[in-house]
């Protein structure tokens, strides 16, 4: 059977694997956490990947909006 196929980018990846290692986080942590794997990315882009993610339903937000 193959493996199902997966529509996420290298960097969409990299923040889901910081999300799975930390649990719930603000951008602003995801961010920190991300730069402490040596990707230094700007807090809007971090922001960019997880409101991707969520759209294709592999997060949530906790958040008001």
């Amino acid at each position: 059977m193959p493996a199902p196929e997966v529509d996420l980018s290298s960097a969409e990846l990299e923040t889901l694997s910081a999300l799975w290692e930390r649990g719930a986080s603000t951008v602003r942590e995801v961010q920190q956490s991300l730069a402490d794997r040596g990707r230094s990315l700007a807090y809007t882009t971090v922001q960019t990947f997880l409101n991707r993610l969520e759209q294709k339903g592999y997060v949530g937000c906790d958040c008001e909006t």
